[in-house]
């Protein structure tokens, strides 16, 4: 069984400064009805990683943004252009 000060021990991700920022503007734009959660406890964990991402690399601006999506379809490869692409809607 898993304890509370098990859970409450904090974890490092890391991330490329360009998925940090991707991953940034996707999560404060996204409409929260958008996003496919089961759980309120899914939905406070996605916020508390928007307010770490923040507070570490901040909102990209435009040319950030267009420069970390670039670098992450280069660094993706052919895979990201083969999946089935999530719609609202209809999350399987």
């Amino acid at each position: 069984m898993t304890g509370k000060d098990e859970m409450t021990d904090r974890v490092a991700i890391h991330l490329t400064r360009a998925a940090a920022l991707a991953l940034t503007h996707w999560l404060y734009t996204v409409p929260e009805s958008a996003i496919p959660v089961t759980d309120p406890s899914e939905r406070q964990a996605l916020a508390d990683l928007l307010t770490q991402l923040e507070a570490d690399v901040g909102l990209p601006s435009d040319v950030e943004l267009k420069a970390a999506r670039e670098l992450l379809l280069v660094d993706a490869g052919d895979w990201v252009h083969q999946g089935p692409v999530y719609e609202p809607g209809n999350a399987g």
